[in-house]
């Protein structure tokens, strides 16, 4: 028999555990829809165009490419995959050995949490890597499944009785299958809904018992291909004209160039989302960056059109020069800096010593002043240097810290989200040529596309209008912000709150802030509150819950814990709320904000547990104007 040439290993995360003295709970979720129904198209049901099977795929090309037709025998016959083909299904397989703790802990764990989270167009298919016992090794979990099923309603049962599948043929050798698992010998993989194969993560969740394989990792694993789908859908339906900046190249941190049409075209759009698709390489989870850290896309500020100073000889200035020490009149070798004392530097101090001889100071290069244009604060002072030749001066220093869009990195995952951006298109209504610069602790083959469209908004937006940033979370974190007043314009037709809002900090705090607990964001528009808030923040299952809207499952790390404002391996989605109705136009409008927990300032208690760092609230808002 071939031997395992994967065997996943416990990833220690130990340092954010912050929610694991509570008990794993259940994760039934909407996806589940499991009453009395009757059994629609999937198609249907999940409002899924059917993709026909592309049967011109003949061989395994790895993760993220079609996968070819197969044929598995299974105790109720044989199945095949082109014949049953939908094109809105999600294929999910998993693999059993007996000799190894985590398969066998998947495959012991629960069946009702399975079925639980289940979407309906999941297929499952379970096998086993134990040449010679296959057979008695799935009946054996066919009869947990039947009798698990016994209880559902008849449309149900009838429903996952056709769609859970017990492989009884070696997985080493049965079609096509047989190639991927010579190769790769997962535990667990998937086939999406396009034919594509995918990879499975780590199927073992966090609990007062450490790191355990459960089964229902396998129904996050559906819930996830199938959001892809519907994903998909959203950004076809956006109906959007695509701009590619980055193109898929591996890049950790870098800058490119977004290159969009003139303003008269940008002022067509009111609408703007943000796709973001990270890639790890094959095999996938080997490459990936292994923590949850912030990433973030920033667009640069524009400089002069033209550098008119590029060829005008300059002084390029020059390096401090050491000096040397004289010893008994006799130069000494020993180098030295200003007036430092040579006695110092010889190990006989009845020696005569003289100060430094010789040195000179450095002259800092010739600069020339230059203003850039800040997509949101106007013209800023910046400068031009001295090239090291002199021949003549660099281009204009501009700033490149306006961010754009913020994300999570998933826990050795890649991901691909898209999120609504729409009041930034005032930073690009100009169009043309932008720098776009993008931060990252890893590399990933990074492509991000800038979708505009025109979802029929009353107008564009025209400006962007900083309110209120965050800080370190505290009893004086409120004391940093005075109300503000902003003239609206009397022609304005739509006005917005625009944040962006993550907390950060864990374990150096009892309450665990602001990365585990519900802080809450309070702004007030001439007397009316509109608040944001993170009831998932510190919950067992808050992230999980967010697998429909992102959330990357199975991750390998503490992915499932809810976060305060965030999850690991998800887009940081703007908060965008529409004030029109609370400002008066044409006259100044008053803007107050506070963040608060548990409806009062935040004054930490240190745990004094020895780890972590204090709390520290990631934000930066505006108020958005349209025109």
């Amino acid at each position: 028999m071939l031997l395992l040439s994967f065997i996943i290993a416990c990833v220690d995360n130990t340092e954010k555990t912050n929610t694991q003295n509570s008990e794993y709970l259940d994760t039934a979720t909407d996806t589940a829809d499991s009453g009395t129904q009757d059994l629609l198209d999937v198609c249907t049901q999940e409002s899924l165009e059917a993709v026909p099977f592309n049967d011109s795929v003949v061989t395994v090309e790895g993760y993220n490419a079609p996968f070819p037709d197969f044929t598995l025998q299974t105790t109720t016959g044989p199945w095949q995959l082109s014949s049953e083909w939908t094109g809105c299904d999600v294929y999910v397989f998993f693999n059993y050995h007996p000799d190894y703790d985590y398969p066998v802990q998947v495959w012991e764990s629960s069946i009702d949490e399975l079925l639980a989270a289940s979407p309906r167009n999941t297929h499952y298919f379970f096998g086993s890597f134990n040449q010679g016992s296959e057979v008695s090794e799935v009946e054996a979990l066919q009869t947990r499944f039947d009798e698990r099923m016994a209880s559902m309603s008849e449309a149900d049962r009838a429903h996952w009785t056709n769609r859970v599948h017990f492989v009884t043929e070696s997985i080493w050798t049965a079609e096509s299958i047989g190639t991927q698992m010579s190769s790769r010998a997962d535990w667990a993989f998937s086939i999406d809904g396009r034919q594509n194969l995918r990879e499975v993560g780590y199927l073992a969740l966090p609990t007062n018992s450490g790191w355990i394989g459960n089964m229902v990792g396998l129904a996050y694993e559906a819930q996830y291909w199938t959001a892809q789908m519907h994903q998909a859908v959203a950004i076809e339906d956006l109906g959007s004209t695509p701009y590619v900046s980055f193109d898929g190249s591996p890049v950790s941190s870098g800058r490119t160039t977004l290159s969009l049409p003139d303003a008269s075209v940008m002022a067509n759009y009111d609408s703007l989302h943000l796709e973001l698709e990270l890639e790890c390489g094959d095999p996938l989870y080997e490459n990936c960056g292994e923590w949850d850290y912030l990433i973030h896309a920033y667009l640069c500020d524009l400089g002069p059109n033209e550098n008119l100073f590029s060829e005008q000889a300059c002084d390029p200035g020059s390096a401090a020069v050491d000096g040397t020490c004289m010893i008994n009149e006799v130069l000494g070798t020993e180098p030295c800096q200003a007036d430092d004392d040579c006695a110092a530097l010889v190990s006989d101090p009845t020696v005569d010593t003289f100060n430094c001889d010789g040195f000179v100071e450095a002259v800092a290069a010739e600069t020339r002043s230059c203003d850039c244009e800040d997509p949101v604060n106007g013209v800023e002072a910046a400068t031009q240097t001295c090239r090291e030749d002199g021949s003549g001066f660099n281009d204009c220093a501009c700033a490149c810290d306006t961010e754009i869009g913020r994300w999570i990195t998933s826990y050795a995952r890649g991901g691909h989200w898209i999120m609504d951006s729409s009041p930034a298109l005032a930073m690009l209504k100009e169009g043309g040529d932008r720098e776009i610069r993008f931060q990252s602790s890893y590399s990933y083959g990074n492509t991000l596309t800038f979708h505009l469209s025109n979802q029929g908004k009353s107008g564009q937006a025209q400006q962007m209008i900083p309110l209120f940033t965050g800080g370190s979370f505290n009893e004086n974190y409120n004391s940093a912000y005075e109300p503000v007043e902003v003239d609206v314009p009397a022609d304005a037709t739509r006005v917005e709150l625009y944040a962006v809002i993550s907390g950060h900090g864990w374990g150096a705090e009892v309450e665990n802030c602001a990365e585990f607990c519900n802080h809450t964001h309070h702004f007030t528009v001439n007397g009316t509150e509109f608040i944001k808030e993170h009831p998932e923040a510190g919950m067992a299952t808050g992230c999980i819950d967010q697998i429909p809207q992102g959330t990357v499952p199975n991750q390998f790390g503490t992915w499932p814990y809810g976060r305060g404002g965030w999850c690991p391996g998800k887009q940081v989605d703007p908060w965008i709320v529409d004030i029109t109705a609370a400002v008066t136009a044409g006259q100044p409008n008053t803007i107050s904000y506070q963040g608060l927990f548990n409806g009062s300032d935040y004054v930490p208690q240190p745990s004094n547990s020895g780890q972590g760092f204090g709390a520290n609230i990631n934000m930066r808002s505006y108020l958005v104007i349209s025109q």
